[in-house]
């Protein structure tokens, strides 16, 4: 009997598109429901102009101090109305009337060193946490400065409920590496095409780039500079000249061509412990470059401190030292190599955390400080850090260098260093100002380091930072008197920022809101990637019933489309497990991670997930080279 072959029919190409639309409609769907669910989402509390006073309330104004007893606050829009005892105002029939019950009432609290990064979920950590001023010290850091500029603004015409932003563009200098680009890419296209590459890449490569870079940012919005690290010192000069003639105040870093003393003497605001140990450190060399993990001799630094506090006095010059940093990272370092069910990362406050940051946080080899140390030429986190004799003789200086400027005047505030690695959004303000009492200081002075002093530093002390009539109504009811224990900024009845009333009930609700919303994709995630391991179980069975039924044959025929797609689909997935293993490739591969750069950590924090999603992608894989080996068998009758 003579075999007659099947007739293929021929589809055409758009009934072949129009078929698989529903299936990629499908994939497009899961993707983006993946990534979407990443999006910030802030709630907008619509400003009223109605008035509410605080009753029976103990006001601890900021201005001296002193407890004013049983006191009643009027309130009205965002502005402190009145203030004085009960026998002296009268309530207004209709106001929204709190009853204080004996409680404190304490100007809003300041973090002078805030970074929202990606994280607009920020703001709400930073109002729950009772603080109503922030400063991003590098509003443009991600990328997300127009973001944050807008946010600014509509909280201060009161669209958005959130703390007051000031916003700092950084200005970073090319290192080593970058200027050594910029000199190639020069005499490549030199002959043909003069290039300012600083001036392109938004980076003060020279002094006039420099300069021209701070009115660029004062034009775009920002309200401040922040000086960088691997600026020399004369693009230094330019930068702080540009902005004193524009009126932006300028906070620092101390690069390494300009030195401490210079810094100084500059008059601008240092920013971090770390920058002020290059003045005591004895024959040492600053290299450029991030310092965090240098190794010190401190045996002069008791010699040398009241030289430095005399010299920031005389230079009139102010400190945020960011004490939680330190202390975060050296309880990490205690719990090395593998930090990451260190004590500090199981504390509550901890679950408000997107899940990307606490994934990169309990990493030692892929955060922060792994890139640090693989830019120093070693293989883990452990080999570079400080001993922990000679981390606690650092954590001592810090606290006793903070008691010595306190004491000689010198305007010192708190400042978290919020987003760096462990140190958590809003909630960690208070572990700074438990860190300042620790350091011999009263909760009152304390407390000023929060309110009052930030103001009169960031230049509008008669706008907020004490509780006066005419001021804007940023204030925090306590439990309990901040000035008997400064724990009791934990104990938090509510806030109300420009006006708004936001009680503890409210607050929490806002808080579990973010927990949930960050459950929610964990969820999704890991059901998509189950369904989709599964799936492609299923298909690797049914490609190997196949086989043991005849329907498909081992052995394929050589093309070279064919080697390179088995080429391509055995790359995909060792790519994708080494961007899990190193965090990013870039990383590990220019040792320093782009400021943008979005890695898989990022986009699937959890490692539950990630597993499941990971042996989805090798089932899948898998089954597509197999079938390039174990082709159909063309059925004949």
């Amino acid at each position: 009997m003579n075999s007659i072959g099947i007739k293929h029919i021929k589809v055409p190409a758009w009934k072949t598109f129009a078929l698989h639309m529903g299936t990629w409609a499908k994939v497009a769907g899961i993707i983006v429901l993946i990534l979407l669910t990443y999006l910030p989402v802030s709630a907008a509390l619509a400003q009223t102009n109605e008035t509410v006073a605080f009753v029976n309330v103990n006001v601890i104004p900021m201005d001296s101090e002193r407890v004013l007893q049983a006191q009643t606050v009027l309130v009205q829009g965002d502005r402190i109305l009145e203030i004085g005892g009960a026998n002296e105002i009268s309530v207004p029939p209709g106001a929204h009337v709190i009853d204080g019950d004996g409680r404190y009432l304490i100007p809003g609290l300041t973090d002078t060193h805030f970074h929202i990064l990606d994280n607009m979920d920020s703001l709400t950590l930073a109002i729950a946490n009772g603080i109503t001023t922030i400063r991003d010290p590098n509003a443009d850091y991600v990328r997300t400065g127009q973001e944050i500029l807008a946010a600014r603004d509509q909280i201060a015409s009161g669209e958005l409920v959130g703390p007051t932003i000031t916003a700092a563009y950084s200005l970073i200098g090319a290192s080593d590496r970058v200027q050594t680009l910029f000199d190639n890419v020069d005499k490549v296209v030199g002959p043909w095409f003069a290039g300012d590459w600083g001036a392109a890449t938004n980076i003060p490569a020279d002094p006039a780039t420099g300069g021209a870079l701070v009115y660029k940012a004062f034009e775009e919005g920002y309200d401040i500079i922040k000086v960088n690290w691997y600026l020399d010192r004369e693009t230094f000069d330019s930068i702080v000249t540009a902005a004193d003639e524009l009126g932006m105040p300028v906070i620092a870093h101390v690069p390494a061509d300009v030195g401490i003393e210079h810094t100084i003497r500059s008059g601008v605001e240092i920013q971090h412990n770390g920058n002020l140990l290059a003045f005591y450190a004895k024959d040492y060399v600053r290299q450029p470059g991030p310092n965090y993990l240098d190794a010190f001799d401190l045996s002069e630094a008791d010699q040398r401190l009241p030289e430095l506090v005399a010299l920031m006095k005389e230079n009139g010059v102010s400190f945020t030292p960011t004490m939680s940093v330190d202390v975060t990272a050296f309880e990490l370092f205690d719990n090395l190599p593998d930090w990451s069910q260190a004590a500090i990362l199981q504390r509550p406050g901890y679950r408000y955390a997107p899940p990307s940051y606490m994934s990169q946080w309990s990493d030692a080899a892929g955060g922060e400080f792994g890139v640090v140390a693989r830019g120093r030429g070693v293989s883990s986190v452990e080999e570079i850090v400080p001993p922990p004799a000679a981390r606690e003789e650092i954590l001592a200086l810090h606290l006793r260098q903070l008691k010595a400027l306190v004491d000689a005047g010198v305007p010192v505030m708190t400042g978290s260093d919020s987003s760096a690695i462990g140190v958590m959004w809003g909630f960690s303000i208070h572990d700074e100002l438990e860190l300042f009492v620790k350091a011999g200081l009263t909760p009152y002075q304390a407390l000023e380091a929060s309110t009052r002093i930030p103001a009169e530093v960031m230049g509008d002390p008669q706008e907020w930072g004490t509780i006066e009539a005419g001021k804007h109504a940023d204030m925090v009811l306590l439990n309990a008197n901040p000035l008997e224990s400064i724990s009791n900024t934990r104990e938090i009845e509510g806030v109300m920022v420009r006006g708004q009333w936001l009680p503890q009930e409210t607050l929490q609700g806002m808080l579990d809101n973010l927990a949930a919303k960050y459950e929610v994709p964990k969820k999704i995630q890991l059901i998509i990637a189950i369904v989709m391991t599964v799936g492609a179980l299923i298909y690797n069975v049914f490609v190997i019933r196949g086989i043991r039924n005849g329907k498909r044959r081992l052995g394929w025929e050589f093309s070279w489309g064919k080697i390179l797609r088995i080429v391509l689909l055995v790359l995909v997935p060792v790519v994708w497990w080494v961007f899990w293993h190193t965090d990013t490739v870039f990383s590990h591969i220019l040792r320093a991670r782009p400021e943008n750069a979005v890695t898989v950590r990022i986009l699937i924090p959890w490692p539950a997930t990630f597993i499941w999603i990971s042996l989805a992608v090798t089932f899948w894989f898998l089954a597509w080279i197999t079938v390039t080996f174990v082709p159909k068998v063309k059925m004949k009758l």
